[in-house]
């Protein structure tokens, strides 16, 4: 097959995976049926998945570098069916307080674990398809992460609307196994002796050889975590994703009270704002990977990453103005989105020209536990600071915070060339 079916193939299982960027959907029907006012608690299982997701990824890496895509691809989806299955099975428990212990295993740690072995493998593949253009490519390839919430979305409210949330659960848990197990088929590893460029022209040679994100070493995981780039792109990744990953996980109870703020009826928020919301949002983080992955190739990483966070933090301030009423905080938002999706983009190339590609699995699995991270941390802090203070208002302000710190360290990188 040709190189380019690969990013097909590739942004289809992440398209599916992207599923998890519409989890807040489900929180007000739990809310009903089992009686809660708060949200933290359902957010947990959000911030569960995205710590488990990220323990998942480097495992996986471990394993893809090893025994290739496929394996982890079949284990990932068996265990997302699993864990939804684990959810539909809630239907049989009406008391939250024994029914919290498998939402938070089904819905929290399964997700997790599948989401994160089966996404470990397709930046990781594709850019090895790509050795001349790894930003574009997995920017393509991670697209259909961010777009999957524009598909999933309204077929996952038309669910939750027509049987339920118990019985959305299982409908999606299948899902996720069919398309899963057959993208899973056809994507493989380049062969050994790969080479991108069939012509013998000399120019498109020292096009691959002189991309300014092909690495100059290869490092070893053990090796890697000794240099002071490890730490950095950790931290720099912990901080730029905390804004993106809080708001996606709030990002439903964000818009109903935005528009309780505006004095909008609740049922039209819950079935046509929202739902809508999340399909925009996605089309921006989605196109966002592709835009920031050929910033990235055409002006170095480490300054797309400055220019990405600082453009974040700005967003963040004036969507604390622009929080009155969910359609002028939709403009603003999708623009957040569309620079979170450049988040995820810009690491895998940086980890490349870091450390090289020879154990980029397993090293770019370890720098993805930063992400997991502000998961954990990003998704719980907006919905605590919500049930503390009655607003999302301030985790606005702490989201910008951390960004201008990214893009502070960004920028010290960037001088100093340390790549």
């Amino acid at each position: 097959m040709h190189r380019w079916v690969y990013p097909v193939i590739g942004s289809i299982i992440n398209l599916i995976l992207g599923g998890i960027y519409c989890f807040s959907l489900y929180y007000q029907a739990l809310q009903t049926t089992y009686n809660l006012s708060l949200v933290a608690p359902l957010v947990l299982a959000y911030s569960i998945a995205m710590l488990l997701d990220v323990v998942a990824v480097f495992i996986g890496g471990i394993v893809y570098d090893k025994k290739g895509p496929k394996l982890n691809i079949f284990v990932g989806a068996i265990l997302l069916f699993i864990g939804h299955f684990i959810g539909w099975s809630l239907h049989a428990i009406s008391d939250w307080n024994t029914a919290r212990w498998f939402y938070y295993i089904g819905l929290g740690m399964m997700q997790g674990l599948g989401v994160g072995l089966t996404y470990s493998v397709t930046a990781s593949t594709v850019i090895k398809w790509f050795p001349d253009r790894p930003g574009l490519a997995s920017g393509i390839v991670i697209f259909g992460f961010g777009i999957g919430a524009t598909v999933l979305a309204p077929l996952i409210q038309y669910f939750l609307n027509v049987v339920g949330v118990f019985q959305t659960f299982i409908r999606v848990g299948l899902i996720y196994l069919l398309v899963l197990v057959i993208a899973g088929i056809f994507f493989k590893n380049p062969p050994q002796d790969y080479k991108p460029y069939i012509s013998a022209n000399s120019e498109k040679r020292s096009s691959l050889r002189f991309h300014p994100s092909t690495p100059l070493v290869d490092l070893t995981l053990k090796e890697a975590v000794k240099t002071s780039k490890f730490y950095i792109l950790w931290l720099v990744h912990a901080f730029s994703a905390f804004a993106g990953l809080m708001i996606i996980g709030n990002i439903a109870p964000i818009i109903n009270e935005s528009g309780i703020i505006s004095g909008f009826n609740l049922t039209y928020i819950t079935n046509t704002v929202t739902p809508f919301s999340m399909m925009v949002t996605s089309i921006f983080n989605a196109c966002g990977r592709p835009f920031w992955g050929e910033v990235s190739d055409k002006i170095g990483v480490w300054k797309a990453m400055r220019l990405n966070f600082l453009i974040t933090a700005i967003l963040l301030i004036v969507l604390s103005f622009t929080y009155v009423n969910p359609w002028s905080f939709l403009i603003v938002v999708v623009w957040i989105y569309f620079c979170y999706g450049g988040v995820l983009t810009l690491f895998s190339p940086a980890t490349a020209l870091c450390f090289g590609r020879k154990n980029f699995g397993r090293i770019y699995g370890l720098i993805c536990t930063a992400w997991g991270t502000a998961g954990l941390t990003g998704g719980a802090t907006g919905a605590l600071i919500r049930d503390l203070t009655g607003s999302y208002l301030y985790s606005f302000y702490l989201a910008a915070f951390l960004s201008l710190i990214a893009t502070a360290i960004a920028t010290l990188v960037a001088r100093q060339k340390l790549q």
